[in-house]
């Protein structure tokens, strides 16, 4: 179901009367609307209405009930007749029933309200008129006063005398000649010459004939000087004006308009501390007792334009206010709205530079265009978009839609639906939220919300990574790839210069005399620790880097893999000793093997048998361990020795 503000206004009603005398056409009563839903847009389309008139402004009785099925309505407007669809409107309705009310009723199912009343134009329909043909100096007129029907004057009030004294002020029994024409004397009418033949007419001078030959006794038509000197403005300019003293315009308390086609073009009004200007439509308003306003043009029948505080300007546009309209001059004074569709400036100082439905709301706020954008904090701005708002103080919305800046200081410069409610908060791209003061929040393309919640905080989502470079070549940077959680330097060898090999066993000696300590930094909570050396440790020893007080992460990773490099030089230097100090055992262990076999004992049997062991049947069995091929040795006196 359509929705409806109920925006319908009366803006001509008039009726169209017949004549007594003519062929009879009907009368009617035409109304001109206008219809928008309940967010201000124009409605289209074939509706039906229903037109009561009443006289009650809320109850009453319904004198004239009529229906007008699919009414055309273009952009809001439409225009019907009442009496169109009945035939004719009983012109005896407006008499002697007081105020009278027109309700409306759309689609059978709303009715405007509250009910608009019916003024002026309807009860003009009783000045009704006898087109009785009479003859004034020759020449058939019609008189629309000459015959008054009695019932009707006997409702007037103020009527001169003379227009009740039975004669109907009649001039059909006056017979003038030619050249002469009626005049009243005072008492009556009568035939008169229709010159003031030899006499002198107040700027003229008389004279004895017209230019180019005239009536004997005729009248000069030569101007008197005092209308041709310079105290006149001229159609081709005058010359030699004293600003200040010489001007157009008036001299009392008086509005001056300049009209064009008898349609008011321009209104100055007087007012104490400044004038008025009122420009473009007719229907363009100020309020009354604002000083120093001006409407430049613009507006229309349906929207005006209108100032209502002091010293407030609109440009022009349709329907848009500069001011509050609170009753009070100075709460929204020095608006300004330069031009667009249905904007307002409210706030003291408050600006929009165009677009429709912008609301700035906030004292010295601003809006650069765009739709359905409000600036209400003070000094607060947006700049364009759509559904923008800037709600706390200094707060700034460049464009975009859906944005908001409702932190003091916030600021959204784009995108769509990122809000920026910390103190001094910054969200920019898609869904991005800084929650918190000081928050700084990029959110990429990705349709979920990237938030803030920590004070001071730079958060970004780039699912596409991360990329920063140092000079203006993209040569030199660093980067975060898509989905990683490392950084990455730029390390091509066709981008670097003066390069110069390294001693890694050098490297080494210098790592191993940098002292590597744990500590945290001085910001940073007590109980973080970290591991490293001193900057000015690492630069001491190698010389690397822009500056003693920082290590790149480069330069760090570079003396690593140098002191590997040494180190893995000591490890093969080592390796090949201990292979040397390997064969030189083998040999020596192979030597002492011979040498403990020639000085051994011999062997006889299953035992050693040693010369002067002893007594006999005595037996010593001696295990001793050799390498693994000897088995033990097993000593017994079981020869005898000989």
């Amino acid at each position: 179901m359509m929705r409806r503000r109920g925006m319908l206004g009366l803006l001509v009603i008039a009726l169209a009367l017949p004549g007594t005398s003519q062929a009879a056409s009907p009368a009617l009563l035409p109304v001109r609307g206008f219809l928008s839903d309940a967010a201000g847009v124009p409605v289209d389309g074939n509706h039906d209405l229903r037109f009561v008139i009443y006289d009650g402004v809320a109850s009453g009785t319904a004198l004239f009930t009529e229906n007008h099925a699919a009414l055309a309505v273009s952009h809001g407007e439409f225009v019907a007749y009442l009496g169109q669809v009945t035939g004719s409107l009983d012109l005896t309705l407006f008499r002697d029933k007081g105020a009278l009310w027109l309700e409306v009723t759309i689609d059978g199912t709303q009715a405007i309200q509250p009910r608009f009343r019916l003024a002026t134009a309807p009860y003009a329909a009783f000045a009704q008129y006898c087109g009785d043909a009479v003859t004034l100096g020759g020449s058939p007129v019609t008189a629309f006063a000459q015959s008054v029907h009695t019932h009707q004057w006997t409702d007037l009030t103020g009527v001169p005398a003379t227009l009740l004294d039975g004669d109907q002020d009649t001039l059909a029994s006056l017979s003038c000649a030619s050249g002469q024409v009626a005049k009243w004397n005072a008492s009556a009418w009568n035939c008169a010459d229709d010159a003031n033949s030899g006499g002198t007419i107040t700027g003229v001078t008389a004279g004895t004939g017209l230019s180019g030959g005239g009536a004997s006794g005729g009248i000069s038509v030569a101007l008197d000087t005092a209308y041709t000197d310079g105290r006149y403005w001229t159609l081709g300019g005058n010359a030699g004006t004293t600003p200040g003293t010489q001007y157009i315009g008036t001299s009392d308390n008086v509005a001056l308009e300049l009209r064009v086609n008898n349609t008011r073009a321009l209104r100055i009004e007087p007012m104490n501390g400044g004038a008025n200007i009122i420009a473009g439509h007719p229907a363009n308003w100020i309020t009354a007792g604002i000083k120093s306003a001006t409407i430049a043009g613009g507006g229309n029948a349906v929207w005006p334009n209108r100032v209502t505080d002091d010293e407030s300007t609109v440009g022009g546009g349709v329907g848009n206010q500069a001011g509050n309209a609170s009753g009070s001059a100075q709460d929204g004074y020095r608006a300004t709205v330069a031009g667009g569709t249905l904007n307002t400036a409210s706030g003291q100082g408050s600006f929009i530079g165009g677009g429709e439905w912008n609301s700035a709301r906030g004292s010295d706020a601003a809006i650069g265009g765009g739709g359905s954008n409000d600036a209400s904090g003070g000094n607060s701005a947006i700049l364009g978009g759509y559904l923008n708002a800037a709600s706390g103080t200094w707060s700034t919305v460049a464009g975009g839609q859906y944005n908001t800046a409702s932190g003091q200081g916030a600021a959204v410069p784009g995108g769509a639906q990122n809000a920026a409610s910390g103190s001094n908060s910054f969200a920019a791209g898609y869904r991005a939220k800084a929650n918190t003061d000081g928050c700084f929040v990029w959110g990429d393309s990705s349709n979920s919300d990237v938030t803030c919640t920590t004070a001071d905080r730079w958060v970004a989502r780039a699912s596409g990574g991360v990329y920063f470079y140092s000079n203006s070549g993209l040569t030199a940077g660093s980067y975060l790839a898509a989905g990683s959680g490392t950084w990455s330097s730029v390390s091509d060898r066709n981008e670097k210069a003066d390069i110069a090999p390294v001693e890694p066993r050098r490297v080494l000696e210098a790592l191993a005399r940098v002292p590597v300590s744990t500590w945290r930094y001085r910001s940073e909570r007590p109980g973080v620790r970290h591991m490293g050396p001193m900057a000015q440790d690492f630069h001491a020893a190698f010389g690397v880097g822009d500056s003693e007080r920082h290590i790149t992460t480069i330069d760090a990773d570079g003396v690593a893999l140098a002191a590997v490099k040494g180190l893995h030089e000591v490890a093969a230097e080592s390796k090949r000793e201990i292979v040397e100090l390997r064969r030189e055992n083998g040999a020596l262990r192979a030597r002492l093997d011979r040498l403990e076999q020639r000085t051994l004992p011999w062997t006889s049997g299953a035992g050693y048998f040693w010369p002067g062991a002893g007594l006999l049947g005595i037996g010593l069995v001696v295990a001793r361990r050799t390498k693994a091929r000897r088995g033990p040795a097993v000593f017994g006196a079981t020869a005898r020795r000989r």
